[in-house]
């Protein structure tokens, strides 16, 4: 099992594009929009060779884009309360005219959507804890178009917490804990 090395691998180049607004129609609300396109030549993408036992290779793939958008959403309750959901919904491709079964597919690992929805409470010491649920779409494990596997369309409930260890007038230190899948499935 495992990453199976590609001493033939060549760097990724690219550019990536990125422009949002944030927008405070009232003092406890803000709204977020966001767009962004990125492009990558000679993509590093990931390609299952064995399913049992489970190897994948890195390889180059050609021209690689993704692109989408990102809206959000932040509601102060409380100075203890805030609620958020946002969502992101994306689409992209790998062009590699020299292989046919990686011509025009999705990149792998790239979900077509995701969707989070949860609420952040500020608890004493400086503690938050934000619990969520997240939503994500379908999404590949490799560009193979005949070997792949579609993943997707599931549900967790995550939880982030938070500290804040030092605050100076230029700097913030926190430290985070993020515990993912807390169903277990």
């Amino acid at each position: 099992d495992g990453q199976l090395p590609n001493p033939g691998l060549k760097p990724e180049s690219g550019i990536g594009l990125d422009a949002g607004l944030d927008f405070e129609p009232t003092g406890s609300i803000v709204l977020g929009l966001r767009g962004f396109f990125n492009e990558v030549d000679d993509a590093i993408v990931e390609n299952v060779v064995h399913v049992s036992p489970s190897q994948t290779r890195s390889v180059n793939a050609g021209r690689a884009r993704s692109w989408g958008v990102e809206v959000a959403v932040e509601h102060t309750v409380s100075s203890r309360l805030e609620w958020f959901a946002n969502a992101t919904f994306a689409a992209s491709d790998v062009r590699n005219p020299l292989d046919p079964d990686q011509d025009d597919v999705e990149i792998s690992f790239v979900p077509r959507s995701v969707v989070n929805a949860g609420l952040t409470v500020r608890l004493p010491l400086g503690v938050t804890a934000s619990p969520y649920l997240q939503a994500v779409g379908t999404y590949y494990d490799s560009v193979s178009r005949s070997g792949r596997r579609s993943f997707g369309s599931y549900e967790t409930l995550n939880v982030k917490l938070g500290v804040g260890l030092s605050s100076r007038e230029q700097s913030v230190l926190s430290a985070f804990l993020d515990l993912n899948n807390l169903g277990g499935k």
